[in-house]
């Protein structure tokens, strides 16, 4: 079985991370795999080439880049011809469809991230090329229902799969371990210390947090905030923070490759994300066994279950209650919302099975 596996960018995100968790455990004794990047070379592409892959780039930025790329992209697919075309992410999974249709390929099969597409004319390519695939593949059940309630995807054509996680490195820290970690950071034992992870972009909806810490800091002085993660909206934030006296309690971190360190020396977790799929970022604050704030958009429902996980809010305008509430939590109680979270994620998203059910569709006849 030949698949090719095309992606918008091999970014470090939570859909290409997830592609390389799949590829690092993948059955390549039944499958051999190519991966195709319509953006330049990152990090994530470096970490698909070292499992022994062949990843091709076909920097498409701009402009006469794109015609390039769409050509190339066409050339791979009738050179490698595959059995089946694996999209994941909207745009390539918009191209992958018509390039691949071109291309001849028998089988195409499209992974939709979340539910956000940016807006009427891309909800109307994702319809109109629907003919184009044969199946297309949610991270989340309520995304997948949400889609065919909204007449985006015809139900014999949905399917859905969860996104896995391999909980091994992820732990929660306790004692001296834990403030020596925090120390190194300026943080005290007296600080209930927030972290959120992610790109600065609308998506994340940085800005909106930063908007609802202040009231969290106005309530609670002793409140911490972690910023992981870099974008181009890093700088307005940081000039939010500077502009309403928050350095002391916002750090920014940039982008961090000890997630799980961070995530061990935090007291809780909060995602204020507009739109979502099913994020992965979820499944690492509960395998370090986090108390959760969030949104409740997209699949977070499925990952956190409320007021026995953490809590959700429909409004990020309420982020800042819910965060104050959760602050006021006894310790005990907290401990055991993030000890049924862990439970909840490494019984329902094990990244083996994830994997498993990933080649049996491949595999399929």
């Amino acid at each position: 079985m030949k698949v090719a596996i095309l992606l918008t960018s091999v970014r470090v995100g939570g859909a290409e991370m997830q592609v390389y968790r799949i590829l690092s455990m993948l059955n390549r004794e039944k499958i051999e795999v190519i991966v195709i990047s319509m953006r330049p070379f990152d990090e994530v592409g470096a970490l698909i080439e070292s499992l022994g892959i062949q990843v091709y780039y076909l920097n498409m930025t701009k402009g006469i880049s794109y015609f390039r790329g769409t050509y190339r992209l066409y050339r791979i697919l009738c050179e490698f011809q595959p059995d089946l075309l694996s999209t994941f992410l909207y745009h390539a999974n918009i191209l992958g469809r018509f390039v691949g249709h071109m291309a001849g390929v028998p089988r195409i099969i499209s992974s939709i991230r979340n539910i956000h597409f940016g807006g009427k004319r891309r909800e109307w390519l994702v319809k109109t090329t629907d003919g184009l695939v044969d199946l297309s593949i949610m991270n989340s059940r309520i995304s997948a229902e949400r889609m065919v309630k909204d007449k985006l995807l015809k139900p014999q054509k949905a399917g859905v799969i969860v996104n896995g996680i391999d909980p091994t490195g992820f732990y929660k820290r306790s004692g001296e371990s834990r403030q020596v970690l925090r120390e190194k950071l300026g943080l005290s034992i007296d600080n209930f210390v927030w972290i959120s992870i992610g790109r600065f972009d609308p998506q994340k909806n940085f800005m909106g947090l930063l908007e609802n810490f202040r009231l969290v800091v106005e309530n609670q002085p002793r409140a911490r905030l972690l910023l992981a993660g870099d974008g181009p909206l890093r700088q307005l934030c940081e000039s939010y923070v500077l502009e309403h006296g928050l350095s002391k309690y916002v750090e920014f971190l940039g982008i961090r490759k000890d997630i799980a360190d961070l995530l061990s020396l935090v007291d809780g977790y909060v995602l204020s994300s507009l739109w979502e799929g099913l994020p992965n970022v979820l499944m690492e604050a509960a395998c370090a066994e986090l108390p959760v704030v969030a949104m409740d958009v997209g699949g977070v429902a499925e990952l956190i279950k409320e007021e026995e996980y953490g809590f959700l809010v429909s409004n990020s305008k309420q982020l800042s209650a819910s965060m104050i509430r959760m602050m006021a939590v006894p310790l005990e109680l907290r401990e055991e919302m993030g000890r049924k979270s862990r439970q909840h994620v490494v019984g329902n998203y094990s990244l083996s099975a994830i994997v498993n059910q990933w080649e049996s569709l491949y595999l399929e006849e």
